[in-house]
């Protein structure tokens, strides 16, 4: 047996035989997700969707709407270049999971997480900031997505902190970075300045 079959070799626990699968092996799956930032008098807020408690990922917690890249989101775009294809997901998960109108082309990159190795569910997500003061209704899905609300990131983070606001912690620590964002446009510079240099952050 070569050291790639080796490698992927796994022991099934079926009927009391043991079971050891190589997670390690698992590639993050690219996806993307998009910060919905609207200003108002108490400073920006941001939209959260509370997701299905039946849900295999993240059930029961409080996110951004968000999900994986899919093929028809590259488009004709370069292979070496996944960014275009990255703010096409963010904006069409938007649209799918609250109803919200968003174009990809004014979206601006704010974080990047990955999920670390030995984590059988693996995850390379782009975050975007999205300018989201025009709009006027949220519309949920209902079936992944059951609510959502408009917090500023200090509520949310207090609500976190008080038990009762579950947040997976990319969320969170998104969320920490807006903390000194006073307006939409504030957010964003805050975000082009994370991204002034590569940042990617492995998170379980």
């Amino acid at each position: 047996m070569d050291l790639i079959s080796a490698s992927l070799m796994a022991q099934r626990f079926v009927n009391g035989y043991s079971e050891r699968v190589n997670v390690y092996l698992e590639k993050p799956i690219p996806s993307a997700t998009v910060v919905v930032l609207r200003d108002t008098v108490d400073g920006p807020q941001v939209l959260l969707l509370l997701r299905n408690r039946e849900l295999k990922f993240a059930p029961g917690a409080w996110v951004f709407p968000g999900g994986r890249i899919d093929n028809a989101d590259h488009a004709q775009d370069s292979q070496f270049d996944i960014q275009p294809a990255a703010r096409r997901a963010a904006s069409r998960e938007a649209q799918e999971e609250a109803g919200v109108s968003i174009d990809p082309d004014g979206l601006r990159l704010i974080d990047h997480f990955v999920t670390p190795e030995g984590n059988p569910r693996r995850f390379a997500t782009w975050f975007y900031i999205a300018d989201g003061n025009h709009c006027q209704q949220v519309s949920i899905d209902g079936g992944e997505i059951v609510d959502y609300c408009w917090l500023t990131a200090a509520q949310a983070l207090d609500d976190h902190r008080a038990g009762d606001f579950p947040l997976i912690r990319p969320t969170r620590k998104t969320l920490e970075t807006l903390l000194p964002a006073t307006s939409v446009a504030d957010a964003v510079l805050i975000g082009g300045r994370r991204m002034g240099g590569s940042v990617w952050q492995e998170l379980s």
